[in-house]
This record gives C-alpha cells, structure tokens and sequence, in this order.
C-alpha cells in the first residue's frame, strides 16, 4: 500500500522522490513478471529462483494432503474442530468444498472420502439452517460462501436426493437469525457472508 502509494507520487512529481532508485528496481522487476511493462521475457533464474508455473494437478496435490491432514479430525455428524484448539470455526465447509472439488475433478474419486466431504456438508448447510445458535465458534458468516462453491462442485458426484436436502435446508437460511454481522456495521464478514 505504502510502496503503491510512493509510486504513484513518483509518478506524478517531476522532483526526483527520495526512493526513487528503489521504485526504478521495482518497476523494472515487476516488467518481468508482467510482461505489461517490458517486452522482454521472462528471466528463468532470478536470484537463485525459479518462475513456478504451478498445473491444475498441483493444486490439487496440495487440496488433497490438506484433506488428507483433516479427515482424521472429523467428527461422526462431520464437525472438524482443530486438533489443537477443538475449535471449529470454518473448517467444515472448507474441507466439503475441498472434498468435492477433489471429486468433482476426477483426481481423488475415494468414495469414503466423498461421504466424508458430504458428512461436512452436512454439518454446515444444519448449522446455517439452524442459525446462530447452531454454532460453537460464532462463525456462520464464514460458512456460506464455501457451503456454495461445495454445492457447485458437489452437483457433479453427490446423489440427486442429497442434493435436494441441501437445497432444501439452504432455503430455511434467515440472515436476521444466522449472521453475527448481519444488519450491523459492514465489515469483511458481512463481506463474506453476503458473497455466498
């Protein structure tokens, strides 16, 4: 913010600004991964690294040792309250977005790992459906935009009566009753829960 701020001064002044020399170096180096500024390509080592270009299966990779990591922690009604903490706060919709992404992309198709990500669904479509009283951690703001990228990618693997329950249940949802920022300042949960 600072350094965006600065250049932009830069930009503007035609006095030279104190950090001029370091804006310059960003500039230039910014030209390289943008491509925007420069017509140069793209330098292969800089400094010792190298430009990732990480592949669909890559992420992937890592969405499904996160998975792997958290399913220990699932409860029998599909909770996954920190092995630390026992906290739960968002984690349940996350890891039934995760889940069935996972399934969705054909990468892991394990259909106990497919129940446990629906068992998460669960969970968090009851506790929305329930309202703020439903949770522990005061976290419902943060459940319906996971809750709905989970039943994007769940229409591909999940049964059609699963489905319907979902539905059915996300349709009891009542903002006045469910969301700790509901009607109040805005803030990044009102954010949040309103972008589900």
């Amino acid at each position: 913010m600072i350094l965006a701020a600065l250049i932009a001064a830069s930009l503007i002044s035609t006095a030279e600004h104190p950090l001029q020399p370091k804006i310059d170096r960003y500039l230039e180096q910014a030209s390289h991964w943008e491509g925007r500024l420069s017509s140069r390509p793209m330098p292969e080592n800089v400094g010792g690294w190298k430009a990732a270009a990480p592949s669909r299966t890559d992420y992937l990779k890592i969405v499904a040792g996160q998975v792997r990591a958290l399913r220990k922690y699932q409860k029998p009604d599909g909770d996954l309250p920190d092995p630390v903490d026992g906290r739960t706060q968002f984690s349940p919709p996350c890891y039934a977005h995760s889940v069935a992404t996972l399934a969705a992309s054909g990468f892991d198709t394990d259909p106990q790992l497919l129940e446990s990500g629906m068992r998460a669904m669960d969970f968090s479509v009851n506790c929305l459906a329930q309202g703020l009283s439903a949770f522990r951690d005061k976290h419902p703001d943060f459940y319906t935009y996971p809750v709905m990228l989970a039943l994007e990618q769940f229409e591909k693997v999940a049964p059609k009566e699963k489905l319907a329950a979902w539905r059915k249940e996300l349709a009891l949802i009542n903002p006045a009753k469910t969301y700790v920022a509901y009607g109040g300042a805005g803030n990044n949960w009102t954010l949040v829960h309103t972008a589900g």
